[in-house]
């Protein structure tokens, strides 16, 4: 093989990664099935795990009527696509390489640097936990030490007092594990984007308080089962779902008080298929009682 440690770096960075690192390859890394997995079983001859970040920003308020995509989930599905791009480069210069976007990030990145803070996220020494995080194992690189941070979490308790639904402490609380399935009554009208929730890291200290601007749809479009291919092209197929997108649209319609559109949600709380119909039913009541406690 003809390429360095510093112009893989270089490449991926080219590729849009804000971070590089070689950590070792040895032992094993829990998968996200719950299973450990060696990952020399998986290559046998990788002397490197690259552990690659992608920083991101919130998104800004989206514009009235609309509704803002989750800059995680973008920056996710571009920096998953990145690695692919990157483990072709890797084999095109005569190495071995493999993605392996199954083994647990976070487990992963704290091989190289960084730390878990109170809210369960990675937190990058430089990003905090605003990063997405691939990994790629290969022969093209030795490790090098793990270098930490100068900073660590203040167990300060603001991502747990602002965190809606109890996830801070319990990600399975997280309001991203419902987001599959029927919403939880009492987190409907906590949904603020399309399929995800970065309140917790928006108000740690240590993240920045920048904002990107918004990826926003109308909801009207949305709720009639529109820019399915283009969102998925943003945040992959893999979390954006016709139905979810609807159903997240009809939650997002309520929580916002959009009356405007209670003539779709009610034909939707007719003839929809679940998890759709039961959020259109709450948003009906919504609408016309005006709050959220309501079923």
């Amino acid at each position: 093989m003809d390429i360095s440690r510093s112009e893989i770096t270089e490449y991926a960075g080219s590729l849009g990664f804000d971070d590089t690192r070689f950590a070792h390859a040895d032992g094993a890394l829990r998968t996200t099935d719950g299973s450990d997995t060696v990952l020399r079983d998986l290559l046998p001859d990788a002397t490197s795990l690259l552990v690659l970040f992608k920083q991101y920003h919130p998104a800004s308020a989206p514009p009235p009527d609309h509704i803002a995509m989750s800059a995680y989930y973008i920056a996710s599905h571009a920096a998953y696509t990145a690695a692919k791009a990157l483990t072709a480069h890797l084999v095109s210069h005569g190495a071995q390489a493999l993605a392996v976007p199954m083994v647990n990030a976070k487990q992963a990145a704290l091989r190289t640097c960084g730390f878990i803070g109170d809210n369960g996220l990675f937190f990058h020494p430089q990003y905090g936990s605003l990063v997405t995080i691939q990994t790629i194992l290969t022969d093209a690189a030795e490790p090098l030490p793990r270098a930490d941070g100068p900073s660590a979490c203040p167990h300060c308790g603001a991502c747990a007092a602002t965190c809606p639904s109890g996830g801070v402490g319990d990600t399975g609380n997280c309001l991203r594990k419902h987001y599959g399935h029927i919403v939880p009554i009492h987190l409907r009208g906590d949904i603020y984007q399309l399929i995800g929730c970065e309140r917790c890291q928006i108000s740690c200290p240590l993240n920045s308080t920048k904002t990107s601007p918004a990826v926003a749809y109308p909801i009207a479009d949305l709720l009639a089962g529109k820019h399915t291919k283009e969102l998925k092209a943003l945040a992959g197929s893999n979390f954006v779902r016709q139905r979810r997108m609807i159903s997240q649209s009809v939650l997002y319609a309520a929580a916002t008080g959009a009356h405007q559109h209670l003539g779709r949600i009610r034909e939707l709380a007719q003839n929809a298929d679940e998890p759709v119909r039961t959020h259109a039913r709450w948003a009906m009541g919504v609408l016309t009682k005006g709050t959220c406690d309501e079923d």
